[in-house]
């Protein structure tokens, strides 16, 4: 077998950042700015709240910048604490194969690493590059069943993303990084189950953002580790994936596991340095589970064709709506089998709630992190449709994709196919979407000439020479 930890090490720290091709370096630097964008809208949250207050209560106090807020802690706490705002809101990204969300903790990582170090924009766009794609890629080798028996990926794969990101952000050599990457992997953890719609599924990113740095700081001082945490017995391969044709308890039932859904560890190694992942990486535009973006977009069309805009008062909304008599989702069928209860009782479950997140989006005309509140739990228009929402499961249609179909009462029937939503890789944000969503997040905590300012600044980031000027930057 090859020795694919040291592989992963290796690349990460030996390929030259003149060769990484410019579209996985571009997809890196606008992850910098993305990944800003959904840290500061989650800024003021509770649980961000909550863990600034703990860890200030017990001294994890220090001289590293949190985004879009005034405390200042240790280095590890400030970008557990900035990694889980990144995810908190599920308005960051994601590589849909893995369904793993490589934003949060490997930007919190360059961000914490380059103000400590003093290190330039440049050396973070290439760290990101790295450290996503040789993570993405692991997760592509661990197989789909990885996040079908339990395992968060954004937290499992994330502890690797952010330890070899912080390993290349360091300049270690590849023993060392392999160390970190072992050291990683005997952390990387994270449940998904009902943690979906708890405040305990933005914690997943950010233990990934703690224990990955921690493991590569440790690395830098020779605290060793297995070198072939990967693949070696009872490695993290064999821990936490299934071979091809096995049997494996999921959703409490004995299931086959067939070859495509299975770990394969050459997908680590097939074409790695010359076809990046990393070029996947899709920006979200709805603040949700990434299952539902296809299903927003087609509500929102279907708001369009019934003649109403964002603007409309919320009388004209309850009239035209209430005119739907059936509303059927189409759905990939094994999206049924993620939380989708009907029944909710906080905002944060609606967010992964089919039933809830078109309803919402249907009546309110916008899916950003605002409209999931408690005056969305009580609303009679969402409910009313809410309750009126039927699922479908298609075992063709692949994640990204789905359709709606509803009939009027004056007799139209309306049928609504979306074959990739919008923040795929199929239909990414550009620039200007990009740029529109900082200004959204962004408009709570700062002045519009400030925003300008960190917004040319994220732009043209490559050619800061210190990330200690942003940082600062987006404190407050």
């Amino acid at each position: 077998m090859q020795e694919y930890s040291r592989i992963l090490a290796e690349f990460v720290t030996e390929f030259d950042a003149a060769d990484i091709s410019k579209a996985a370096l571009e997809r890196s630097r606008q992850s910098i700015l993305n990944g800003i964008a959904a840290a500061l809208s989650a800024a003021n949250s509770e649980p961000v709240e909550i863990l600034t207050k703990v860890l200030t209560r017990i001294g994890a106090v220090g001289n590293a910048t949190l985004i879009g807020r005034p405390e200042r802690l240790d280095l590890l706490n400030a970008v557990m604490v900035n990694g889980y705002m990144g995810h908190y809101n599920d308005y960051d990204d994601t590589h849909i194969e893995t369904v793993y969300h490589t934003n949060p903790m490997n930007v919190a990582v360059v961000l914490g690493l380059g103000a400590d170090r003093h290190l330039s924009g440049s050396q973070a766009i290439a760290s990101l590059a790295l450290g996503m794609e040789a993570s993405i890629r692991f997760g592509q080798a661990l197989g789909r069943v990885h996040y079908e028996i339990g395992w968060h990926a954004t937290g499992t794969l994330g502890t690797a993303g952010a330890a070899l990101t912080g390993s290349r952000m360091l300049g270690l050599d590849s023993l060392r990084t392999n160390y970190a990457l072992g050291l990683s992997l005997t952390q990387a953890s994270g449940l998904r189950g009902l943690m979906f719609g708890s405040h305990a599924k933005g914690f997943n990113s950010a233990k990934a953002a703690y224990n990955g740095l921690l493991a590569a700081l440790l690395a830098e001082e020779s605290f060793t580790a297995a070198e072939n945490s990967i693949e070696g017995f009872r490695g993290y391969a064999s821990a936490a994936s299934s071979p091809a044709n096995t049997e494996r308890p999921i959703d409490g039932e004995l299931r086959m596991i067939p070859a495509a859904q299975a770990v394969d560890l050459e997908r680590i190694t097939d074409g790695l340095g010359s076809r990046w992942e990393v070029e996947a990486i899709g920006f979200k535009p709805y603040a949700s589970g990434i299952a539902t973006h296809a299903t927003i977009d087609a509500v929102l069309e279907l708001r369009e064709a019934l003649g109403l805009t964002p603007d409309d008062p919320a009388e004209k909304v309850d009239k035209v709506l209430r005119t739907i008599s059936k509303l059927t989702l189409t759905i990939p069928a094994r999206s049924l089998t993620l939380p989708r209860q009907r029944e909710i009782s906080t905002p944060l479950e609606a967010k992964f709630s089919m039933f809830n997140v078109a309803a919402i989006v249907l009546t309110r005309g916008h899916a950003g992190p605002g409209e999931y509140n408690e005056a969305a739990l009580i609303d009679p228009t969402i409910a009313y449709l809410r309750d009126l929402i039927e699922l479908a499961g298609d075992p063709v249609i692949v994640q990204g994709s789905g359709s709606l179909y509803a009939e009027i009462n004056d007799g139209r029937q309306i049928n609504i196919a979306i074959d990739h939503a919008i923040g795929t890789k199929e239909r990414p944000l550009d620039d200007a979407a990009l740029r529109r969503k900082l200004f959204d997040a962004a408009a709570e905590h700062y002045e519009p000439g400030k925003i300008e300012l960190i917004a040319a600044t994220l732009e043209d980031i490559e050619h800061l020479d210190d990330l200690a000027i942003l940082t600062e930057m987006i404190t407050k």
